[in-house]
């Protein structure tokens, strides 16, 4: 079960990643007994960001519940680079997400 689960928060980690990293790892959900985790971070304002944790048990093959909650979170500010053609490039930072699974 340790290792299903593992597996699932390995997967979302990879997805939380970057625009173009963004990929689902887990081609199957164990549905028998086992909880999906996504986090998403949403930019409100230019001084705030909401973190949103959802979570889907999975018990004997059915959806037994769906957790949701929303944390208001400090924005990390703006970035701005310059790009393969030269052009300035803005937008907002992202936090890195790190999940310690035990």
């Amino acid at each position: 079960m340790k290792k299903i689960v593992f597996f699932a928060f390995v997967a979302f980690l990879f997805s939380a990643c970057g625009d173009e990293e963004k990929q689902d790892l887990t081609e199957k959900v164990n549905k028998e007994g086992a909880i999906e985790t996504q986090l998403n971070i949403e930019h409100l304002e230019n001084n705030m960001d909401v973190l949103i944790s959802t979570h889907k048990v999975w018990v004997k093959g059915t959806l037994s519940k769906t957790i949701e909650q929303r944390d208001t979170i400090p924005a990390l500010g703006e970035f701005s680079e310059t790009n393969d053609k030269g052009e300035s490039v803005r937008g907002k930072k992202d936090y890195e997400l790190y999940i310690t699974v035990k």
